[in-house]
């Protein structure tokens, strides 16, 4: 992926294969958000059971942000393209009767 476009590489195969995934912290939506917020700026901010075991904490908050940051651009992308955004997660339809 070019990260300055968000574009995705089309030459690009990828490969599906078993994998185990081993985690290096359990961090949740809340607490990257936060990080993204700039709320959490420090390793001893977070509780032990979300510190990090064997990467740095700032190169997991740079990974946060350069993610952050793609999903940015490619959101953007969706919508110049034509996709739409809803501003509620609660949708109401009003069935006919007859169809």
């Amino acid at each position: 992926m070019d990260i300055q476009t968000g574009e995705m590489d089309k030459s690009f195969k990828p490969d599906i294969s078993r994998t185990i995934m081993r985690s290096c912290a359990k961090w949740n939506y809340q607490l990257v958000q936060d990080i993204l917020d700039k709320k959490i700026t420090d390793v001893n901010q977070l509780e032990e059971q979300y510190r990090p075991k064997e990467h740095k904490f700032e190169d997991m908050v740079n990974d946060c942000l350069l993610m952050h940051e793609i999903a940015q651009k490619r959101r953007v992308k969706r919508l110049d393209n034509g996709s739409i955004m809803l501003s509620s997660r609660e949708f109401m339809f009003k069935l006919d009767k007859e169809t």
